[in-house]
């Protein structure tokens, strides 16, 4: 039985914490899109988002590399659209590079982890060498463009710096939470608040506090009134969770950049 450390274990609930807020407006950008505008098609939408999140449980659990592989490179794709919404290619080299260079300083941590969500050996260090080859791709392609007009690039200058040593100093999952607290989740949560309709924001906000204090709450339960393992299964149970969850948002987020075009 693998133990988790108390920081990795606080990173887990804020990965939580920030992931479920994370996709309080799909319903309103879903009907933006004209997914649903009756009770009836709100509730036929529903099931066809939770229906994703089945399948991605379903795929992980037939075939665990497959499942994460196809995840990271969705994961890559959305993380670099907050940089390159209009540019499906820029954002996945961007995205790979997020996601990539915690395997560039840490391999056996995120080897580590892998196997926790049922990777074998040879899988995960397979998955990491792939994703750190492309991890690499995605940084020459940048400091290609940095370099080609320092003066103008310097926010990115300042970026690469940023993220390379986040991604040196903390444990790959510290990162992570990190980067989805405090970069990713408040950056789309802005972004989409500025698109919301007038009439929708009042409910908007009903929902995203719902979805931020319910995982608070959850989270002071557990800590102080459970005696929870917080081992392998721990972990497992909340990353699949949040790619279950995350995999149908990412594919409606993908629809609305498309739009956007």
């Amino acid at each position: 039985m693998v133990e988790l450390s108390p920081f990795v274990v606080i990173a887990l609930v804020a990965a939580v914490i920030a992931g479920l807020p994370h996709g309080a407006f799909d319903i309103f950008i879903a009907r933006r899109h004209g997914l649903w505008q009756t009770p009836k098609q709100l509730g036929w939408w529903v099931s066809q988002y939770l229906a994703v999140g089945g399948l991605t449980i379903a795929l992980w659990w037939l075939s665990p590399v497959v499942g994460l592989a196809l995840f990271l490179l969705v994961s890559a794709l959305h993380f670099g659209r907050d940089y390159f919404p209009r540019n499906a290619l820029q954002a996945t080299g961007t995205g790979t590079i997020i996601l990539g260079l915690p395997m560039l300083f840490h391999p056996q941590d995120v080897e580590w982890v892998f196997q926790q969500l049922f990777l074998t050996e040879a899988g995960a260090n397979g998955l990491v060498l792939l994703l750190s080859g492309l991890a690499l791709l995605g940084l020459f392609q940048r400091l290609y463009s940095v370099g080609r007009n320092l003066r103008a690039n310097m926010k990115w200058i300042a970026w690469l710096l940023i993220f390379s040593s986040g991604a040196f100093i903390f444990h790959p999952l510290i990162y992570f939470a990190l980067f989805f607290a405090f970069s990713h989740s408040p950056t789309h949560l802005r972004n989409q608040w500025r698109r919301l309709e007038a009439e929708h924001r009042k409910y908007a906000i009903w929902v995203l506090l719902g979805l931020t204090v319910a995982p608070v709450v959850a989270a002071i339960l557990i800590g102080t009134q459970l005696t929870f393992d917080w081992s392998q299964s721990a972990l497992a149970l909340v990353f699949i969770g949040l790619a279950a969850l995350t995999m149908p948002h990412m594919i409606l987020l993908e629809r609305d950049y498309g739009s956007a075009k």
